[in-house]
């Protein structure tokens, strides 16, 4: 995924930069990208969740052009393996995360770059068990639900009115307790999101 933004990063070089938004006219944005979100979880995470989906990301929000007011939506699923010693069955996880933001997004000076700062509520469903076959006693599930911040740098050259490639690099960091209700530690819900994908910027 960073070799493919590399070379689109690379092929858009020569557009220019400072010819995308009217400053001042208000501006309907919307539009969605798939990515690869490379989660900070901590523990054991990447050892158990090594089958992990893209990620898909919908965003829309309202401005003058240069500063919005934006929310973004997003899903992250992966599924994995868990570990079983003495048991004729095969062990299965699964992890669902969404991720809603809600902030800013300022275009400087109305050109394509940009960059973004978020408020973010996450929710995770993990569910860990046994398939072939399911064994009740060894099944567990937990739910996270988890607030932090965001930071995106992105660049959204226009194609075509009002289509814009859209190509963005986020961080995101959680504000975790270390532990849990029942002593367990938390995992980081936070980390890297490379994505790809169109917006539209509508004005009046």
């Amino acid at each position: 995924m960073e070799k493919l933004l590399t070379i689109l990063l690379l092929c858009l070089s020569p557009i220019p930069l400072y010819s995308q938004n009217e400053v001042g006219t208000f501006t309907i944005l919307a539009g969605g990208s798939i990515g690869e979100f490379m989660i900070d979880a901590g523990g054991n995470f990447n050892d158990l969740y090594t089958n992990r989906q893209l990620s898909y990301t919908g965003v829309f929000g309202l401005g003058d052009g240069e500063s919005f007011l934006i929310g973004k939506y997003r899903i992250f699923k992966a599924t994995g393996q868990s570990k079983l010693q003495n048991i004729d069955a095969k062990g299965r996880a699964d992890w669902k995360q969404t991720i809603l933001g809600a902030g800013f997004r300022y275009h400087p000076k109305g050109s394509s770059l940009y960059v973004d700062a978020l408020y973010l509520f996450n929710h995770a469903e993990e569910t860990i068990g046994t398939e072939n076959p399911p064994v009740d006693f060894l099944a567990a599930s937990q739910k996270l639900d988890d607030n932090g911040f965001a930071f995106a740098l992105g660049i959204a050259p226009k194609l075509i009115s009002p289509i814009a490639l859209n190509l963005e690099v986020e961080y995101s960091f959680m504000l975790r307790k270390p532990v849990n209700d029942s002593g367990r530690k938390v995992p980081n819900l936070g980390g890297l999101y490379y994505s790809a994908g169109m917006s539209f910027y509508f004005n009046n």
